[in-house]
């Protein structure tokens, strides 16, 4: 995948205003209290996908693995905390009003997903969790319509036919050890009490839940 500044610049706007409406429509589902504590599980070395478009009198905290030295978030109370999603254990039970997650938990499987999805529920009292959908007719990773609902076998003779001839069996090693697409159903019955919302452009959904929620 491309670097956001080596795109076209008409890209970068289009880019930038879907993920400001699609934030908008999905944090509409909240009433959280004024300049509310927000923990960015998976936060990303800068604020494309979520501090960039909210209110700075915000209060978050980024967690990420990434070398602090990367990390160039300018919310102005933004702090950054080097860790895993898999263990959040500086943080108290409930210690936030909004854990979010934009972007992360389709890149991760096994017994490290069970465990990230258990410490963003632990941590806050509400929670947003922004994952492509499935059927989304073209996939925000590989730009391949309905990419996500296709066969493991298909994905992987795409990746390896199509995609990424040269090199291929790199690319398919990195395939498989990093993505993961999941049912609503499944995002449900791993957040008790949550309910998807689609976004605009029906690309990807929010798995939203807790106290907050409308």
């Amino acid at each position: 995948m491309p670097y956001l500044h080596d795109l076209p610049k008409a890209l970068q706007k289009l880019l930038h205003y879907r993920r400001v409406h699609r934030l908008k429509v999905f944090m509409s589902n909240f009433a959280l209290p004024a300049s509310p504590s927000v923990i960015d599980i998976g936060c990303g070395i800068d604020g494309r996908s979520f501090s960039d478009h909210v209110s700075k009198d915000w209060n978050i905290v980024g967690v990420d693995l990434h070398d602090e030295s990367k990390v160039m978030h300018i919310h102005p109370k933004f702090t950054y905390v080097r860790g895993s999603c898999c263990d959040l254990g500086m943080f108290k039970d409930n210690e936030f009003d909004l854990a979010v997650s934009v972007g992360m938990l389709e890149h991760i499987k096994g017994d490290d997903y069970r465990r990230s999805v258990s410490e963003i529920i632990r941590v806050a009292r509400s929670f947003m969790v922004v994952v492509p959908w499935r059927f989304a007719i073209v996939e925000p990773h590989f730009g391949v319509p309905f990419f996500g609902a296709l066969p493991h076998q298909l994905q992987e003779f795409i990746i390896a036919k199509v995609l990424h001839r040269d090199n291929a069996d790199a690319h398919i090693e990195y395939f498989r050890n990093n993505f993961e697409w999941r049912s609503v159903e499944q995002y449900k019955r791993d957040f008790p009490g949550a309910k998807v919302v689609l976004s605009p452009t029906l690309d990807t959904m929010a798995i939203i839940g807790g106290d907050f929620l409308k």
